[in-house]
């Protein structure tokens, strides 16, 4: 006979083992190409267009019906339209601008993680950089209402004078990390906390200087589903609790009489 001890100390046990052993795969919750004018996204300012000889801009650049921003800026690695911004001072007349998502359904998922490809167009001076100490670009995000948190971040490299834009990672504002170049590059961060709905939001503060810009693409939310416990799993457990059923009335029967 299977002590008493050791079946309710098992149940526990395969429960745990069960939960452990789901397999959890990566979904993609949102994803934005900005390929075309079907978007999921708002802005402070609204696509205005190019000012300045296409030296100020804000919004959706190439793609279907995107900006068309001439020799302004260079890129490589691109697939077909981005969001970009430079000098924004022109568009009109704003130190910053900000890109939001609300309400992704991330239900029934955790392990969230931000990704998305980033460029700054270099300066044609080798060796001379263009964001100034104020200029930087966050990417916050906040689960069913709460505050929004950063989760990535660029910002100047230097405190004095015109520098390259690079990661900053430790927030504390000064960039330490990967150099954001012309070459979109492919950034990935995590998001903490489970819940149902996901707000994201990219920030562009500062860049508001002729050759200051940042550009994205590709930006997706992805997350591990939480699978359910199998049916063969449930029986096993189902099992095991009986079982202690079993033992414990039986240990009653045969129970000595006082």
């Amino acid at each position: 006979m299977i002590p008493l001890r050791t079946v309710f100390f098992a149940v526990p046990l395969v429960a745990t083992l069960i939960a452990t052993e789901q397999s959890a795969h990566a979904v993609v919750l949102h994803f934005e190409d900005f390929n075309d004018s079907t978007i999921g996204y708002t802005s402070t300012i609204v696509d205005p267009g190019t000012t300045d000889g296409d030296q100020s801009y804000f919004g959706r650049v190439g793609g279907a019906g995107g900006l068309a921003v001439g020799g302004a800026v260079s890129f490589t690695n691109t697939s077909g339209g981005y969001f970009g911004a430079m000098n924004t001072i022109g568009e009109p007349n704003i130190g910053s601008g900000v890109v939001n998502w609300t309400g992704i359904n991330i239900a029934g998922f955790n392990n969230l993680t931000f990704s998305g490809l980033f460029a700054e167009d270099d300066n044609a001076t080798p060796g001379v950089e263009d964001w100034d100490p104020n200029s930087q670009v966050l990417v916050e995000a906040r689960v069913d209402g709460g505050g929004f948190a950063s989760i990535f971040e660029i910002q100047s490299s230097s405190l004095v004078g015109p520098t390259a834009p690079s990661v900053d990672t430790n927030n504390d504002g000064l960039g330490d990390g990967a150099e954001i170049t012309d070459t979109f590059t492919q950034f990935v961060a995590n998001i903490a906390g489970m819940g149902n709905l996901l707000d994201l939001r990219i920030t562009m503060v500062g860049l508001t200087e002729a050759g200051e810009d940042i550009a994205f693409d590709n930006i997706m939310i992805a997350g591990d589903a939480v699978a359910a416990p199998e049916p063969g799993s449930l029986a096993l457990l189902g099992s095991l609790a009986c079982g202690g059923l079993i033992v414990r009335r039986r240990r009653r029967k045969t129970a000595p009489l006082s």
